[in-house]
């Protein structure tokens, strides 16, 4: 360990202060990390598939509803949509909380900040998904310099058909 060179008096000041800061009522600040580790991941709920087998099983599952298929890509696709988001209130990750989705969507598409080509609320979460540049959820957590943090490659990674069943699921998020 490196020598600071600090002088009794200092030592005893940087003790005393180090005594002071760990009695300071944070009020809960910084927030836990949350860790992602076993089956589901916090806040969402969803299952990590456990084999290639079960994402297989489920991505190729045409006969389930938009809703639910979509639900199962959320946590299969590459990169997984919940390795960044969550679908908890107030739960954020590298990515916002998709919990209330198409309320705050019809909201973004309304205001004078919005420069994508979406219409309604089905077609902005279309476009966030295979463009996610078009718009960038306001904030340093979410984005460098105004350039999202969300990966490019859904676009070519997923058929219109798995798009618009993730679209289906993050509409059914209240």
């Amino acid at each position: 360990m490196p020598n600071p060179e600090l002088s009794e008096t200092e030592i005893d000041n940087l003790i005393a202060f180090l005594t002071w800061i760990s009695n300071v009522d944070t009020q809960g600040w910084p927030p836990p990390p949350i860790l992602v580790s076993g089956n589901t991941f916090p806040g969402t709920g969803s299952r990590i598939a456990n084999s290639d087998q079960d994402k297989a099983v489920a991505a190729s599952d045409t006969d389930r509803a938009p809703e639910a298929a979509g639900e199962a890509l959320f946590s299969q696709v590459t990169p997984s949509c919940n390795s960044c988001h969550s679908t908890a209130p107030g739960v954020n990750m590298a990515g916002p909380s998709l919990a209330g989705v198409a309320a705050r969507a019809k909201t973004t598409i309304q205001s004078s900040g919005y420069q994508g080509d979406a219409t309604d609320v089905a077609g902005y979460l279309h476009e966030s998904i295979v463009k996610p540049g078009a718009y960038v959820v306001p904030g340093d957590m979410y984005s460098a310099e105004g350039r999202s943090f969300m990966p490019i490659t859904y676009s070519d990674n997923l058929s219109d058909a798995q798009v618009d069943q993730l679209v289906a699921y993050l509409l059914s998020l209240k």
